[in-house]
């Protein structure tokens, strides 16, 4: 019997798919960030923002949202390195940390999370599609390996102050099947047609794997910091909106920047 989780996986990837490639970019956007501005209202409801706090924190988002429109490439270098600043942030100990629980502060990181995400994807959507599908699914896919590999094989912690459940053997299970599924899409992606390309394209595939995984790590810091499990329940077997697109928030804009300075996209 499917799993809630495996059919809203399943039925959120179709559509991502279908927007992907049949979607004119205003609709695409639309769509994007309508997820997006779920995802930041949960995020305000995480910082224990009321009704009147949340429609101006969703207002602002639209506000960011036309601004970036108009700047998508300085958006996504600024979202790389935002999430350069999220790994430091990782890798110290926050848990006492009273600034890090500063309700202004975490509003902010959140435009800085979300804004870059919806700019990554509409850069991509408006110059390479294959591109924006090779991210998508790769992130996607590691996610739902890294899931079903640590339910199946767990037994080493991967982070246990963060995130208990996730473990080792999750993370290998996640990379070894994005990366075979990354790929195979890299073949059929035109500038990739060269054998140094696509292994260069393999090593960048890890690296956002690894990135994607950083987003998810840094919003259940978020979660330890406000003592919340999940950011919602409006996703059946995945929690939140938030929970959902936490990996893409990272890879998307960091994926996108890095692909303007490899050359692997041209806007």
């Amino acid at each position: 019997m499917f799993s809630a989780r495996l059919i809203t996986g399943v039925t959120l990837g179709l559509l991502a798919l279908f927007a992907i490639f049949t979607f004119p970019q205003w609709a695409f956007g639309a769509l994007i960030g309508f997820f997006i501005l779920l995802a930041a209202w949960e995020w305000a409801g995480l910082m224990g923002v009321n009704l009147w706090g949340k429609i101006a924190y969703e207002v602002l988002m639209l506000i960011f949202f036309a601004l970036s429109f108009h700047a998508l490439v300085w958006t996504v270098y600024i979202g790389m390195a935002w999430w350069a600043i999220a790994f430091l942030l990782l890798t110290l100990n926050l848990k006492h940390s009273q600034w890090i629980r500063s309700t202004p502060i975490l509003l902010v990181m959140g435009v800085l999370t979300l804004v870059p995400c919806w700019s990554g994807a509409m850069l991509l959507h408006g110059t390479d599609r294959l591109l924006l599908f090779y991210v998508f699914m790769l992130t996607s896919l590691s996610d739902t390996a890294a899931y079903y590999s640590g339910r199946q094989w767990g037994k080493h912690p991967l982070a246990v102050s963060l995130s208990p459940k996730k473990t080792v053997e999750g993370l290998i299970g996640g990379i070894v099947v994005a990366s075979i599924a990354g790929i195979i899409i890299a073949y059929f992606i035109p500038q990739l047609h060269s054998l140094v390309k696509q292994l260069i394209m393999f090593v960048f595939g890890i690296f956002i794997i690894l990135v994607g995984m950083l987003g998810d790590l840094f919003e259940s810091l978020i979660k330890r910091q406000v003592n919340v499990k999940d950011s919602g329940s409006l996703l059946p077997g995945h929690g939140g909106v938030l929970d959902r697109v936490d990996s893409l928030c990272s890879a998307m804009p960091v994926f996108a920047a890095m692909s303007l300075s490899l050359g692997l996209l041209i806007y």
